[in-house]
């Protein structure tokens, strides 16, 4: 395994995978407990119009979801007025899902969604139509058995939320599932590391059929190699899908973003999304709402050379923003078709 991997293990018993590793970030405190806000203005401040994205890499939502804790994951909903993202422990511990509503006053201070916020919640993606919210948790079918993560989902309802249903067998397996993706058809994409695996996490995708799920199946080498390959967006006509390589040959960074396209027999080799999007960095949890490419990374403007001293200030202002290094939502303008041959 490459050099700076090798503490990916952080709970007990727990095989080494990718998703281990970035389970464990973020930081929650009270400083997300809801907040008077009473002001149209006030509700709208720090929330940029969604049909706009930026044509550059920017920080999502500054100071209002991306913060100087650690997000990641976001999910929106098809007709906008719902965002959800993970905010996760330092110590690795704890995640839950945050929620954010808009109403004819503006946007909601973040909050713990009603269903999230006792066991580890992360990784939440809307249905197409928007009806259901899957996400991945540890929580467990009876008793006490968080043992391992899988795939949930909840109804989404006039009143806010139904209760979380487990998506089972054939689904779920002995070990971690993680990351789901909906077509509109109802085929599943998501993150698990299984006996016919060809590495160490690979993207899976069960069938929707009359009868319920297929047994999900590793896709081809086009996408999955024997590295690591995780956390797969899919289009809702599937024809196309975002997912992170590891360490790949050619590669920018620890994690990168790739694009393969669905053909007659399978899926396109894929490809980088290149510079402007990749970084040295962690790159992963993408999401494609409308125009927009969402997903999470992380920025230091501190670890760059410098040529002068940092002002006090500076320092300070960079520590409490959400380029301080840890991860954060950053979004961009988006056009799969420019990556086909």
């Amino acid at each position: 395994m490459a050099k700076g991997v090798g503490f990916l293990r952080y709970l007990k018993k727990a095989k080494p995978t990718m998703h281990r590793l970035l389970l464990g970030l973020g930081f929650i405190t009270a400083l997300v407990a809801a907040c008077e806000v009473t002001t149209p203005s006030e509700l709208e401040i720090g929330f940029p119009a969604l049909h706009q994205p930026p044509t550059t890499l920017e920080v999502f939502a500054p100071g209002r979801i991306s913060s100087h804790h650690v997000q990641r994951d976001i999910a929106i909903a098809p007709d906008s007025a719902i965002i959800l993202y993970t905010l996760a422990s330092p110590e690795r511990a704890f995640a839950a899902i945050m929620e954010v509503r808009r109403s004819e006053q503006g946007w909601s201070t973040p909050k713990v969604a009603p269903f999230s916020g006792r066991f580890m919640d992360l990784e939440p993606a809307f249905s197409p139509d928007g009806r259901w919210l899957y996400f991945s948790s540890n929580r467990p079918l009876s008793g006490d058995s968080t043992q391992d993560f899988d795939l949930w989902r909840v109804p989404r309802t006039v009143q806010g939320w139904g209760k979380p249903e487990n998506l089972g067998h054939p689904v779920n397996g002995p070990g971690d599932d993680f990351y789901p993706s909906l077509a509109a058809n109802g085929n599943l994409y998501f993150t698990a590391s299984r006996p016919d695996s060809k590495g160490n996490e690979d993207i899976y995708q069960a069938i929707w059929t009359d009868s319920g799920y297929s047994s999900p199946t590793p896709l081809g080498t086009g996408i999955n190699s024997t590295g690591f390959e995780f956390n797969a967006f899919v289009s809702p006509d599937e024809s196309y899908l975002i997912f992170t390589g590891y360490a790949r040959p050619g590669g920018l960074g620890s994690g990168d973003l790739y694009i393969s396209f669905r053909e007659a027999g399978g899926w396109s080799v894929a490809q980088s999304l290149g510079e402007g999007i990749n970084s040295s960095k962690m790159d992963y949890c993408p999401t494609v709402w409308q125009d927009a490419l969402f997903y999470t990374t992380s920025r230091n403007p501190l670890a760059d050379s410098a040529t002068t001293a940092w002002p006090t200030e500076t320092i300070m202002q960079l520590l409490n923003g959400p380029t301080n290094g840890n991860t954060s939502i950053f979004w961009l303008q988006f056009d799969p078709d420019a990556y086909r041959d």
